[in-house]
C-alpha cells in the first residue's frame, strides 16, 4: 500500500505520462521506457534499480560539462521502478540515417565521433578509486545478460578476473590455455567510457542534409573507468559472420580494433564461454 506521499507522487507520474510521447517502449517490461513530456525533458523508466546512468550525468554535469550528455533533473523511485529525469537530446539516432549517408558523410561522422571519444578519455581518473561506475555501482559486463561485480575492483587483473575468471570450461585444458595466453592483462590507462557506443545511441541533427552533426549520447548505463580496450571491445561485442552492418567498416580511430588486437582478439576467444 502506497504512504500518502508516495499515492501523490505516483498520482502526479500518471498525470505527466497520460500526455506524455512516448520514445521507446520494451517489449520485455511495460515498468521500462523513455517519454518526453515538456519541451526539453524525458523520464526514462528502468525496472531494476541502478544509479550507474543517473550518477554518471551528474558527474558529467559538474567535471566535463562539454561532452554532450543529457542533463540530469532528478530521479524518484516508485515500488521497484526508478523514474529518471534529463534533459532531451534534440535530432534522430544515428541508427536512422546511417544508410541514407554518403561515404564521405561516414567518414566525417566517425573524425566526430573520434573526438568525442577523446573528450570522454580526458575525463581525469582519480588513481585508488574502484573502476566501474562513477558512483561506487561496480564493474559491468553484458553479453548475454548483465553482470555486475560482487567486489570493489582496482586493478586490470580483478578486472579480467571479473570479466573471464569464471568462464565455462575454464579448467579445461582449452580453458586453461587460453588463461595462459591472455593473463595477467597488459598494463593500461584507466580512462572514462560510455560503454554502450552504437549508433542508437548517438544522436544527430540531420535537418542539414550536407552537414550531419553530433548533438548528443545517450543510454550510460554501461558508462564508468575502465581499461582503455573496454570501449573498442564492447562496440564491437555484437559482431557477427552475419553482420551486414557498415557501421563496423567506419568505427572512429580509437575504438578500432587495430589499435586493441590483443586484448579484442582475448575477448573473441573467450566470449563463446563467459557467463
Amino acid at each position: 500500500m502506497w504512504s500518502e506521499s508516495g499515492h501523490e507522487l505516483s498520482l502526479a507520474l500518471a498525470g505527466i505520462l497520460e500526455s506524455a510521447t512516448f520514445l521507446f517502449n520494451s517489449v520485455s517490461s511495460r515498468h521500462h521506457f523513455v517519454a518526453h513530456f515538456g519541451d526539453h525533458v524525458v523520464v526514462k523508466a528502468i525496472s531494476e534499480p541502478d544509479s550507474t546512468e543517473y550518477s554518471t550525468l551528474q558527474f558529467l554535469e559538474t567535471r566535463s560539462p562539454t561532452i554532450p550528455a543529457p542533463r540530469p533533473h532528478g530521479v524518484i523511485s516508485i515500488g521497484n521502478t526508478w523514474y529518471m529525469f534529463m534533459d532531451l537530446v534534440s535530432g534522430v539516432n544515428l541508427e536512422t540515417v546511417w544508410l541514407s549517408l554518403t561515404e564521405p558523410q561516414k567518414e566525417a561522422i566517425s573524425r566526430d565521433l573520434n573526438i568525442l571519444l577523446q573528450q570522454l578519455r580526458a575525463v581525469p581518473y582519480e588513481p585508488g578509486t574502484p573502476l566501474g561506475g562513477v558512483g561506487g555501482q561496480g564493474c559491468k559486463d553484458f553479453r548475454r545478460h548483465i553482470r555486475t561485480s560482487d567486489a570493489p575492483i582496482y586493478s586490470t587483473e580483478q578486472l579480467w578476473n571479473f570479466m573471464y575468471g569464471n568462464a565455462r570450461r575454464k579448467d579445461t585444458v582449452y580453458g586453461r590455455f587460453l588463461r595462459k595466453q591472455t593473463f595477467p592483462p597488459r598494463k593500461q590507462n584507466i580512462v572514462f567510457i560510455h560503454g554502450d557506443f552504437r549508433p542508437a545511441n548517438i544522436m544527430v541533427d540531420h535537418s542539414d542534409k550536407a552537414n550531419i552533426r553530433i548533438t548528443g549520447l545517450i543510454d550510460w548505463e554501461m558508462s564508468g573507468f575502465y581499461t582503455e580496450d573496454m570501449e573498442c571491445i564492447k562496440a564491437t561485442n555484437n559482431l557477427s559472420s552475419l553482420d551486414c552492418d557498415e557501421w563496423y567498416l567506419h568505427l572512429p580511430e580509437l575504438i578500432d580494433p587495430r589499435h586493441h588486437l590483443e586484448s579484442w582478439y582475448a575477448d573473441l576467444m573467450w566470449d563463446p564461454y563467459v557467463v
